[in-house]
């Protein structure tokens, strides 16, 4: 468990583990498998000055966008890496947790949800047509949810890495720009900043506290939708 006064403050860091007991947690008392989907759905709901909204939209093109994203979810969380990698076929945003450390799903669907939303809010596109998406943990029993974040693409289960893989011309894209200037959204839509942990030896990851507030948030909403089983075949072989 976390201390909720130690959650209150900002400059407070905690291991990892205790942040994913939380999502465990929050999982469990929801009764919802898919909760890491629509944790990462959440960020769709973001306020105009939202400090990494505005950071991003401030990006010449959705390419951009996303590397400063990726800056930023290494000062939120260490204990995953996204990565951006193009060739004249293929984008591919990669999710991995550092040698020895084990994440969970709920952890992979967080972050490549939270792609899926920045893909779509920098392009300004409706859905992205995802080549295949990856996942590295085993093919649940109902994938419904999964299909309405990602797309009706091949899902593949029991990978080394969480993928997204894409049409490269979306990073050319020009990004969405706010239309009201970032001084003044932040101003009317404040948000503490996050400042860069020190560097943390192997197995002592930290996570920002300010997630354990928006676990605690998951922990109240009761509106989640509840699905029946619906077991699909997938693909789960390598991604090529």
């Amino acid at each position: 468990r976390i201390d909720p006064a130690s959650a209150a403050r900002r400059e407070e860091r905690f291991p990892f583990g205790h942040y994913q007991a939380v999502l465990r947690d929050a999982a469990e008392a929801l009764d919802d498998p898919d909760l890491g989907l629509h944790f990462g759905a959440q960020a769709r709901h973001f306020p105009p000055g939202h400090l990494l909204m505005a950071v991003m939209r401030n990006s010449p093109d959705v390419g951009g966008g996303l590397q400063r994203f990726f800056r930023f979810h290494s000062l939120m969380i260490d204990a995953l890496v996204p990565r951006l990698t193009v060739d004249a076929n293929y984008a591919e945003i990669t999710v991995e947790a550092p040698s020895g450390l084990e994440v969970g799903r709920l952890q992979i669907d967080i972050s490549l949800a939270l792609c899926v939303v920045f893909l779509t809010e920098l392009s300004k596109a409706a859905t992205v047509d995802f080549c295949e998406v990856c996942f590295c943990y085993p093919e649940p029993a109902d994938v419904q949810e999964h299909e309405r974040v990602f797309g009706r693409c091949p899902l593949r289960f029991d990978q080394r890495v969480g993928r997204l893989r894409f049409a490269p011309e979306l990073l050319r894209r020009p990004s969405s720009t706010p239309t009201t200037s970032s001084s003044r959204t932040s101003r009317r839509w404040p948000m503490p900043a996050c400042s860069a942990p020190a560097r943390q030896p192997p197995g002592a990851t930290r996570f920002v506290a300010r997630s354990s507030r928006l676990c605690s948030a998951a922990l109240d909403r009761r509106s989640m939708p509840r699905r029946g089983s619906s077991p699909s075949t997938r693909d789960s072989s390598s991604c090529i």
